[in-house]
Formats: structure tokens, C-alpha cells, sequence
């Protein structure tokens, strides 16, 4: 899932509501202001119950949370450096890995709340004059899924990557110089070189500039 647009036009809002406010645990993944990511993990959380109680399949949930700012990839929950990797074909659907990131499990919506809550302090924003408080880098959440069928001993595991993209932006009407501007520059340039890529895909044209 990805959330792209103008920069203020309620990307954050939209992905993360309440979640990134520091309210913590005492928000309702059912609220109007809860956002895509709480209102996923409580389905997926809810939705785990089921198999395991109708089923037997047991679940088990865990999360990265990373940010992409000028090229630097950051893992949200520790601060620290993260790279993206390339393990080879052998790796199959999970060729493409972060190394370095954190993966916090979690079993309730308030986990992975504070754990979103607690991301914050590593985001980059600045005050433009589009936006009081403008995301300058790109953030991505990724929850793995890992299942476990108890009768058969068969395991399934699949990822959903959220990304809440930076807000493209008119220099002119940002007002943003020095470092502000350059970063408005490469903002620009990575979401150009995104739309390229989804419109090849699009067309199903035979060369995708990834």
C-alpha cells in the first residue's frame, strides 16, 4: 500500500491517524482517526483468533518500521543505520531483505501502537509554508504474517509493506531553501522515478526502470 500525493494533502493522517501522536495505547483501532495501519493489524490480529480457534492455525506477528531519507535507510525502532539486501534467488519470494532493522513481535493493537509511537523520535519533519509539519523522508512499515497449521505442520509466511511516501512539493509555494530545498529536490526526483515504474507496470510495457 502506498500513499502518495501533495505534500499537506493528509498522507500521514491517512495511513497512521492517532497512532503517531503519542497516545499510545489508549487508541481504538475502530475510531474514525485510527488510520490504515491500526485498523490492518486489529483485522489481522482478530482474523488470527479465528484460524487458531476454528482451525488450528496459529499466528505469529511481527513488525519493521524503517525511513528512507536522502538515501539512508533508518530503522525507526532503534535509531540505528539499515541496509536493504540482495540474498541471492535461493532466497525466492524473500530474495530482497533489510539487514540491520529491528522486528518487534507483538500480539494487540496497543504493542504495536507504542511501537509506532515510539518511531517518532527518529522521523525527519520540517514547517514549510504548504505544511506545518512536513514529512521529508519516506516511511515504510512492513508486518510479517508467519502461520503454523498445528494438524499438518504446514507454515505460510507473507509480508504487507505500508509506505507513507514524503509529499511531493512546488519549491515556490513551499518556500523551503538551502538543505530544505535540496531535500524537497530529491523528494520530487524519487517519487518521479516511482510513477515511472508503476506506469510501466501499468502498460505492461517491456522494460520496468526499477
Amino acid at each position: 500500500i502506498l500513499c502518495y500525493g501533495q505534500t499537506g494533502s493528509g498522507k500521514t493522517h491517512t495511513i497512521f491517524g492517532d497512532a503517531v501522536s503519542g497516545a499510545g495505547s489508549k487508541l481504538d483501532p475502530r475510531s474514525p482517526d485510527a488510520g490504515v495501519v491500526l485498523r490492518a493489524i486489529d483485522e489481522l490480529i482478530t482474523g488470527s483468533a479465528v484460524l487458531e480457534r476454528k482451525f488450528g492455525i496459529t499466528t505469529r506477528l511481527t513488525l519493521q518500521y524503517v525511513t528512507l531519507y536522502q538515501e539512508r535507510l533508518t530503522d525507526l525502532l532503534s535509531g540505528a543505520p539499515c541496509r536493504l539486501r540482495d540474498g541471492g534467488a535461493h532466497r525466492g519470494s524473500e530474495q530482497f531483505f533489510l539487514s540491520g532493522a529491528e522486528s518487534i513481535a507483538f500480539t494487540s493493537v496497543d504493542e504495536a501502537a507504542k511501537a509506532l509511537s515510539s518511531g517518532e523520535q527518529h522521523k525527519v519533519y520540517a514547517a514549510t509554508k504548504m505544511n506545518a509539519r512536513s514529512s521529508r523522508a519516506h516511511t515504510i512499515l512492513i508486518i510479517t504474517i508467519e502461520q503454523t497449521n498445528e494438524r499438518t505442520q504446514s507454515t505460510a509466511r507473507s509480508c504487507i509493506h505500508i509506505a507513507d511516501l514524503a509529499g511531493s512539493e512546488q519549491v515556490k509555494k513551499s518556500g523551503v531553501v538551502g538543505n530544505r530545498f535540496r531535500e524537497a529536490v530529491g523528494i520530487n526526483s524519487s517519487l518521479l522515478a516511482l510513477k515511472m515504474v508503476i506506469t510501466a507496470l501499468q502498460q505492461q510495457q517491456s522494460h520496468v526502470p526499477f
